[in-house]
């Protein structure tokens, strides 16, 4: 008799089944059946002997577990020495049951602290709202359809740490708390603010205290500082040579420089010098240093062949910064030293160190524009010897060298410059990355876009801003290839894209020809800024 079928009571037929309880014919006994023979019509019965270890047990539950033990289940009534061989076995198997969920509890606790925080929702595909009076109306939104895994514990949408952040700092007590009175009424703002702010926001909010961000650009990361300085009701700080935090050893390179130019040249305005923003209430330091693009004055290529026409004769530069260096020194926007690397290793970082921020939390390199100037120049450069050759009036040679000029922009760039341009911002990237600590992220902003029309000087076509744009992508691209780490299934680097022209291309309000306005533009890039802020601090503190 098969060991199994002394603990299962088996109906030889369906009747049976129906009346489980009715008593058998006089002179018949029970029919055991093999498991195998009819599948169906198996009843679940105990036999006497295990009626007692069963009666608490449910009774399917317990036909399981008899079918798993069948194997070791004996096939006589069992003895002393089988009881404890069963006994014995279950001591096991509720050890290893529990050795099986403390493992589960380990790993699960395991899993919260180094699981991925919720997915990044401006990284999902989805539209952008648009509203020119209402500041908050202005907002990513991600589609919901394209993540169906998306987890339930997160939000879809970003938290709004903008609007959160303005009711911070712009509540009715205004400057630091001097006084027991005035640190009481800081207290009753600040609880102001974390009443409006989601749960995800205040958590946000607190990642954001105390983190610097240095935005190495041109004029439109200027403008997005003064934009979200003007959201937060706060006015930015120019830092000129003459304030004590200016690095002194640039302020007396200046002097002299200026006085080999002559006693009333000055280099630069404002729009050069380095922006302040400083959030008080959340201790939130933004910092503006201009680029001036590739431009290095020693690998600069020269003006191209143009209108079948070969390339004009190069003549060495005028100025310290080396025979090759096209920027005007007369310029607005410049002040030295010339080279990227240069400006961000002896200005923006000394300039951090200064005013006791010298770890940078975030950087954004503000790309594109100040090269597709250079581009210009150089084609402006080929156009008027052009002009020169064909002969003429001077007005003629004039409107020749324009004509030349914008036929020329109107064309992609050539590779040679491309390839130029894109080594110059490896090496720019590089220069970042060593000189920063190694949890800061690098984020490159592409132009992303600008006005579909031509207005001399600031000639600007679509072709050549899409391959900028493309050439910063490859860049990243190229990093995270190379240097990239595994992490969750998924290749993180630290050279990242922002996306916000991207998002905003097609809904952009414009104040000129370059510039976007603050709506959209502005507050949609503060409020992705605020979010990668909270996000990266939020890792590095893990």
């Amino acid at each position: 008799m098969p060991p199994l079928a002394r603990y299962l009571r088996l109906p030889t037929s369906s009747s049976s089944s129906s009346a489980p309880n009715a008593p058998l014919p006089s002179g018949s006994s029970p029919l055991d059946v093999d498991v195998d023979d009819d599948p169906l019509a198996i009843e679940l019965r105990p036999l006497s002997w295990k009626a007692e270890l069963s009666s608490s047990l449910d009774e399917s539950l317990y036909t399981r577990l008899l079918l798993l033990l069948s194997p070791l289940l004996p096939s006589h009534p069992p003895t002393f020495a089988s009881l404890r061989r069963l006994l014995l076995l279950s001591l096991a198997l509720t050890l290893l049951l529990l050795a099986s969920s403390l493992l589960y509890l380990r790993a699960g606790s395991i899993a919260r602290i180094t699981a991925p925080p919720c997915p990044n929702p401006f990284r999902l595909p989805g539209r952008m709202h648009v509203d020119l009076q209402r500041a908050e109306g202005n907002w990513w939104e991600p589609d919901g359809n394209t993540a169906p895994d998306f987890p339930v514990h997160c939000s879809p949408e970003p938290p709004r740490l903008l609007e959160a952040l303005r009711t911070l700092e712009s509540s009715s007590v205004a400057g630091r708390a001097d006084s027991q009175e005035g640190a009481a009424r800081e207290e009753a703002a600040q609880a102001q603010a974390r009443g409006e702010a989601s749960e995800d926001e205040q958590a946000a909010l607190q990642h954001l205290r105390g983190r610097t961000v240095l935005l190495f650009g041109d004029s439109i990361d200027r403008l997005h500082l003064a934009h979200l300085c003007a959201f937060l009701g706060l006015q930015p700080r120019v830092i000129e040579p003459s304030d004590a935090l200016y690095p002194a050893e640039l302020r007396d390179l200046e002097a002299r420089l200026a006085a080999e130019r002559g006693a009333q040249f000055q280099f630069g305005t404002e729009r050069s010098r380095p922006w302040l923003c400083h959030a008080p209430r959340a201790d939130l330091l933004l910092l503006w240093v201009f680029y001036p693009g590739s431009d290095d004055g020693q690998s600069t290529p020269g003006p191209p062949a143009l209108a079948g026409h070969p390339a004009p004769p190069s003549e060495p530069a005028d100025g310290p910064w080396g025979t090759r260096a096209f920027w005007p020194q007369n310029s607005e926007h410049f002040n030295p030293p010339l080279a990227a690397e240069e400006r961000l290793k002896r200005l923006a970082l000394p300039l951090l160190a200064n005013l006791g921020r010298a770890h940078v939390d975030l950087l954004e390199l503000g790309l594109g524009a100040w090269d597709l100037d250079l581009a210009k120049r150089l084609d402006n450069l080929s156009a008027r010897w052009v002009a020169q050759q064909k002969g003429g009036a001077q007005e003629e040679q004039l409107a020749e060298a324009l004509r030349l000029t914008e036929a020329a922009i109107g064309e992609p760039l050539a590779q040679d410059f491309l390839d130029w341009a894109r080594t110059r911002t490896e090496m720019l990237v590089r220069t970042a990355l060593h000189a920063l600590p190694p949890s800061t992220p690098v984020y490159l902003r592409p132009l992303g876009s600008t006005p579909q029309y031509y207005h001399w000087p600031y000639l600007l076509s679509s072709a050549r801003v899409g391959q900028m744009e493309a050439l910063a992508r490859q860049v990243v691209e190229q990093h995270r290839r190379e240097r990239g780490t595994w992490v969750m299934g998924r290749r993180r680097a630290r050279v990242r894209i922002d996306n916000v022209a991207t998002w905003t291309r097609g809904v952009e309000h414009w104040e000129d020809h370059i510039h976007p306005g603050p709506l959209p533009g502005s507050w949609v890039w503060a409020e992705w800024l605020l979010y990668a802020l909270s996000r990266s601090a939020q890792r590095s503190e893990q």
